[in-house]
């Protein structure tokens, strides 16, 4: 009797126990705990047994959640192939209950869409055949897996229950959101804003058909709120990525049209003009686009006005507007500095105000004097010093001034030069450039300009720089060719040729290596050097009486040389096709070549076959 009650009690409360829902939150934390020890058998393991209790629970977000997971885990276990992991999740579909679908296709969508964004080098080298694509979807050209990935986005997005999941429960599994919340606050949000990078990218153009829909400049798509939500394209491209795109902002911004929180409307409409903006075809998108960002910018009380400003102020400045696009861009700045637009705008503004200099001269002065160019912005003056440099040392270095203390040791000499030029203000914030003479009373020599936008020359909020200059009366033109480097010396003011020159050459890729060689110049100031095709031409120094001049460049001259001709051996087949994919087969039959190495030739093998097994690059 007493074993009796006791399989009774037994079996009442096993049946108690399958009637109650399973508590997963312990087998949640385990998966963790296994995560974080890097054990991925183990959490796999656990999240089967958690698939299946919400299945059986009718908890399909959760059971989806574990689902993708698992599989991710197990791809971990067997190498972490992407590929492998679509493919499992591909297999599941049509294993899970009806109305776990749209959660799977959600995950599927974002999977597949993820793997094209890391092989896109793969699939935008393919072109498409008329042989049937297989399952594997590695293979597929451009329009087959586009229609693969819009399938999957259509399918999750179709289901209403989507717009009732908060995008948190989903937030491990997914790409982590770098904005709030309340931008994408429902799954929907989430998958729809994917959808939308992928139908506005404009990767798969090389898949788009003939009459392919085209946004006109004038159409909606930049007018207000109202006239867009109202628009209904016509077209027979009902593929078109740009139609679903248009449809997919209308879905959403009618989805949020009575939020108490106006934020992912707002941010939804905000990306529809960018769009627009973009893609439109005609001339004055950019001004309509203005038009329509600014009244977002001006009515908007939140932190999205800084984000529309600063697509206002970039417009501008795209505009060449700087002036107007610094004033909106600090507004947005100052209103929300911590948000993301006020990020931007302070990026913006930093851009607009930043001080250019680039100075560029000529490699040698004459005496009768040279030109110094300076193109700037934000900067009233510059300032200039010359120092004495010794070129033999300076070309070890290959006149490159970059390390700290070689440029502190250049700052520390006392120039034997220092003069400045004031310069016309940008206060429109444009780039301008102006032309300076050379100084013409320094002696003949080697030299470092320094050019510096602050007058003490200090490193800090400063740009300076260092330019290796001869002043020389002396002309050298260099023309390197096949194994040989020739050129001229002649006087830098009359182009006269100077004989009995002393020239040194050094050859070597390495100038602490490298071997002098010397010669003179002819009654013509002509020289000429040869090489062995593998050597390589340095730098050269000439002197002509108290007057030196030499290279000043970073790298030296190849000069090329002579190929010799050498007999070439081809084999061309001819197939049935021009494009293969990865995998394929390719067989010829009745023929084939073998390599003989002693005979140095091919010797012709009958009644053979070869099979050519192509390989994904």
């Amino acid at each position: 009797m007493k074993s009796l009650n006791t399989f009774l009690l037994f079996t009442a409360g096993l049946a108690l126990s399958q009637s109650q829902p399973m508590d997963r939150e312990p087998l949640w934390k385990k998966v963790a705990e296994a995560e974080k020890k890097g054990l991925p058998k183990t959490a796999a393991d656990r999240l089967q047994i958690i698939y299946e209790a919400a299945l059986k629970d009718g908890k399909h977000a959760e059971a989806i959640k574990a689902l993708a997971k698992r599989i991710t885990h197990e791809g971990a276990v067997q190498g972490s192939k992407p590929e492998e992991k679509i493919t499992r999740l591909q297999d599941e579909l049509d294993k899970v209950p009806a109305d776990a679908k749209p959660l799977l296709e959600t995950v599927l969508a974002h999977w597949y869409w993820q793997y094209f964004r890391q092989n896109r080098y793969r699939f935008m080298q393919r072109t498409a055949t008329t042989e049937p694509l297989g399952e594997d979807f590695t293979t597929w050209d451009l329009p087959r897996l586009y229609n693969e990935i819009d399938l999957h986005f259509s399918n999750a997005l179709a289901d209403g229950r989507l717009k009732t999941i908060p995008t948190r429960d989903f937030s491990d599994l997914l790409t982590k959101p770098t904005l709030p919340l309340n931008y994408r606050p429902t799954l929907y949000d989430f998958i729809a804003h994917e959808a939308l990078g992928f139908h506005t990218s404009g990767e798969f153009a090389a898949a788009k058909p003939e009459n392919a829909f085209e946004i006109k400049v004038d159409d909606p798509v930049l007018d207000s709120l109202d006239k867009f939500l109202a628009w209904s394209p016509q077209t027979t491209d009902t593929k078109s990525s740009h139609l679903k795109a248009v449809q997919l902002f209308q879905n959403i911004i009618r989805f949020h049209q009575t939020d108490v929180n106006s934020s992912a409307l707002v941010d939804a409409d905000i990306s529809r003009l960018i769009f627009g903006k973009n893609i439109a075809v005609g001339k004055g998108g950019r001004d309509r686009f203005i038009e329509a960002i600014r009244d977002i910018a001006e009515n908007e009380p939140g932190q999205l006005s800084a984000w529309a400003r600063f697509h206002w102020a970039t417009a501008l400045k795209e505009k060449g507007e700087l002036v107007e696009a610094r004033q909106v861009a600090i507004v947005g700045r100052d209103q929300f500095k911590n948000s993301r637009g006020g990020k931007h705008c302070h990026n913006l503004v930093a851009q607009v105000e930043a001080k250019i200099i680039d100075v560029t001269t000529e490699s040698v002065w004459s005496q009768s004097g040279g030109e110094i160019s300076i193109r700037y912005r934000n900067i009233s003056e510059t300032h200039f010093r010359l120092v004495n440099a010794n070129w033999t040392f300076e070309r070890r270095k290959r006149f490159n001034v970059s390390s700290t203390e070689q440029r502190r040791t250049l700052l520390r000499k006392t120039p034997v030069k220092t003069w400045q030029h004031s310069l016309t203000p940008t206060s429109d914030y444009k780039q301008r450039t102006e032309v300076f003479d050379t100084p013409d009373d320094v002696a003949p020599g080697f030299y470092y300009l320094i050019s510096s936008a602050r007058a003490d020359f200090s490193e800090k909020d400063n740009r300076i720089i260092y330019t290796a200059v001869w002043i020389s009366d002396l002309s050298l033109v260099l023309r390197s060719r096949a194994n040989q480097l020739e050129g001229f010396i002649l006087k830098a003011d009359s182009g006269e040729p100077i004989s009995d020159a002393n020239i040194s050459l050094w050859l070597g890729n390495r100038p602490e290596n490298s071997k002098e060689r010397k010669s003179t110049t002819d009654e013509h100031g002509f020289f000429k050097f040869t090489k062995s095709p593998r050597e390589y031409y340095g730098d050269i120094l000439v002197q002509a009486g108290k007057h030196r001049v030499g290279t000043t460049s970073r790298n030296g001259f190849w000069g090329g040389q002579i190929q010799e001709e050498r007999e070439k051996q081809q084999i061309t087949f001819f197939t049935d096709r021009a494009i293969y994919r990865p995998n394929q087969m390719i067989q010829f039959k009745g023929i084939a070549l073998r390599w003989h190495h002693k005979k140095n030739e091919y010797n012709i093998i009958k009644d053979k076959s070869v099979t050519v097994v192509l390989r994904d690059p």
